[in-house]
């Protein structure tokens, strides 16, 4: 299709055409609203993301994953967060939060964040990528008090505290 093409102005036409009469039209509107994201279109991008959840109101959570992850990828990490407040906790929306948290550089937010990550993560060697990854920005990050290293020392896994690459 034109959208897994890159030809996102010719997916944007498509998909919003696409979306009139469809019984699925949500789909397709946040598709097209992925479409207007990346052909940099903020406005088209937001109002057609409005009528996906118009078009089908069981939509919203999806319309808010859709709207964080596409705001994740410009960085913008408050829009990422702000987004997925009122959305039900899986492990999409909290990785997605644990994004932004770290672009912010929220570290005792991510910290907080760890047992809700390993809760829903499947994949063990991801949240070992993904603790070690915060624990060394953490770690490293200028203006670190002893209290703090401390703090976040006693957070992390086993794992990732036996760990010989750095912690």
């Amino acid at each position: 299709t034109y959208f897994q093409q890159g030809d996102y102005e010719r997916a944007l036409k498509f998909l919003e055409s696409g979306a009139q009469g469809n019984s699925n039209a949500s789909v397709n509107l946040v598709y097209a609203a992925r479409a207007a994201d990346a052909c940099g279109k903020r406005e088209d991008r937001e109002r057609l993301l409005r009528e996906a959840v118009e078009a089908d109101e069981n939509a919203s959570d999806s319309v808010a994953v859709a709207r964080a992850e596409m705001a994740l990828a410009r960085r913008e990490w408050h829009t990422v967060l702000k987004g997925l407040d009122n959305v039900s906790a899986n492990e999409t929306v909290i990785k997605l939060k644990g994004k932004a948290m770290l672009g912010l550089g929220e570290w005792e937010n991510l910290i907080a964040l760890f047992p809700q990550v390993r809760k829903v993560t499947s994949d063990k060697a991801e949240m070992f990528a993904f603790e070690k990854r915060v624990a060394l920005a953490r770690l490293s990050a200028p203006k670190t008090t002893d209290d703090a290293l401390a703090i976040v020392y006693r957070k992390l896994s086993d794992e990732v505290k036996q760990d010989d690459e750095g912690i």
